[in-house]
């Protein structure tokens, strides 16, 4: 894993829509319980709407995502550049003996 993707955390939303569609599935069973579980599923999709604002919050905080394609493309080939750079002077470096 390289360290960007170290720092995203991760977000589960598949495992409370699977929940979600349990208690839908459940809901046409016993009327007693149908309560419980019409309680249950809006929780359940309070916790995923939670989940959904934190994807956006950090989908928001990426690094140049304010920036156009062009504008990231142009950054990246900068980038690429300073890394030529630096390993053609560490080449360098390492010919030359002390």
């Amino acid at each position: 894993m390289n360290t960007t993707e170290e720092n995203i955390p991760q977000i589960d939303v598949i495992s409370v829509l699977s929940e979600i569609i349990r208690k839908f599935e459940r809901y046409n069973s016993a009327v007693e319980t149908k309560n419980i579980e019409s309680q249950e599923v809006a929780q359940k999709v309070l916790e995923l709407q939670k989940r959904l604002d934190e994807a956006r919050l950090q989908v928001k905080a990426i690094p140049g995502i304010d920036q156009s394609k062009s504008q990231q493309l142009e950054h990246l080939e900068n980038l690429k550049k300073q890394l030529i750079l630096k390993q053609e002077l560490i080449n360098k470096y390492k010919k030359i003996s002390f």
